[in-house]
């Protein structure tokens, strides 16, 4: 049972690194082909 603790924590440590290595790699979001981005909404 011990070594299914040591076992759970190491994984959740890994996890947790691996989260936080990758904070703010995440690329600009850039609008899809074809699509009509800014959208334009009438106005009333």
């Amino acid at each position: 049972m011990k070594n299914f603790y040591k076992l759970a924590s190491l994984v959740l440590i890994a996890f947790l690194a691996l989260q936080l290595s990758s904070c703010g790699k995440i690329s600009n979001p850039e609008p899809l082909e074809g699509s009509d981005y800014p959208h334009q909404y009438p106005r009333f």
